[in-house]
Order: C-alpha cells, then sequence, then structure tokens
C-alpha cells in the first residue's frame, strides 16, 4: 500500500503547477475517459494539445486528459491511475494522501480535506493554496474510484484569481458523475 499511496502522491504533485487567468467562468458538461465520467468544464477551456501536454507534465505519470484556458495557465486535469480503488479504500487513500501531502508541502494553507458524497459516491478532497516561485497556488484536488482505479482530478489557478475560481472550482468537483455504463 506504501508504494500505491508514493504513486498516487506524486501524481498529485506533478498535477500542482502554476495557473493563471481572470475570466468568469460558464461551466458546461462534459464527457471525460471515454465516457466513463461527466463532469463540468469551463466552455472556454480546451482540451491540452499533446505538446503542451507533455511540456507541462514531463512526467511519463502525465494526467491523461487536462482541459485548460486559452494560455495554457488555469487547468483541470484528469489522471486515472492505474492504482486499484473502490469506494471502501477512499478514507484511507484521503488520509495518507492529505497526511503525504502536509509533509511535501508543509508552507501549503489549507482550505480543507475530507471525504463528500456526490452523485451517491464518496468523493475524497483535498483544497489548499501551495508557494510557487513567484506566488502561490489555489488546488483543489478530488479523487473517486472508475472501474476499480483511482481517478484524481486536479483545479488549480494563481492565488491572484482566486476569488474569480474558487466557487466554480466547488462546482467542478460538485458536478463530478461515474456513467454506468
Amino acid at each position: 500500500m506504501k508504494a500505491t499511496i508514493y504513486c498516487v502522491v506524486v501524481a498529485l504533485l506533478l498535477l500542482v503547477i502554476p495557473a493563471a487567468s481572470g475570466q468568469a467562468l460558464t461551466l458546461e458538461k462534459r464527457q471525460i475517459l471515454d465516457g466513463k465520467v461527466e463532469i463540468l468544464i469551463p466552455g472556454c477551456f480546451t482540451e491540452m494539445d499533446p505538446e503542451m501536454l507533455q511540456l507541462k507534465y514531463p512526467s511519463a505519470q502525465r494526467p491523461r486528459e487536462v482541459f485548460t484556458d486559452e494560455r495554457g495557465a488555469t487547468n483541470v486535469a484528469f489522471n486515472w491511475t492505474q492504482n486499484k480503488a473502490d469506494q471502501a479504500a477512499l478514507p484511507a487513500y484521503e488520509k495518507a494522501l492529505y497526511s503525504a501531502l502536509q509533509k511535501a508541502q508543509p508552507n501549503a494553507t489549507w482550505y480543507g480535506h475530507g471525504l463528500r458524497t456526490i452523485h451517491g459516491r464518496q468523493v475524497g478532497y483535498l483544497e489548499m493554496l501551495t508557494p510557487a516561485i513567484d506566488t502561490e497556488i489555489y488546488n483543489l484536488m478530488f479523487f473517486t474510484d472508475v472501474e476499480g482505479r483511482l481517478l484524481i482530478v486536479t483545479f488549480n489557478c494563481v492565488k491572484k484569481d482566486l476569488e474569480v475560481y474558487k466557487a466554480s472550482a466547488q462546482r467542478i468537483m460538485a458536478s463530478l458523475q461515474v456513467v454506468k455504463k
């Protein structure tokens, strides 16, 4: 389990990247992971092209899909990991990830963490502001199981845009729905 948690923590840390944008968001329902998940995404966001995806996420553990603003700065990233997960495992993931991220980001400002029920499913979340070179980054990471594997979704933006994006980030998380096939 420690190796699994380590891999998930590394994946989460790779998703915490600088972001910036200031436009108001209109959210639109999108299907991701080949229709396995429905979620609201800012209507002005487009899927990140493969070249930018490789540049921003150079690790082999890069997210599967990333939706981004026109500058590639504010992002909603989806990492459908190979880590086994089910509803019963989510409390342990939440506890371990929170502990690991507290150690990895000791100067983070935490807004919250825990589990919520969204559309009848448990969803773990971690919400924080992390230091970067010249600003701070707002991160809302949330996760659940999809077909026996852990899905991690990350929304991020720079601190100066927090007031514009925080409510929308919460709405994005609240819209997460695993589609039964």
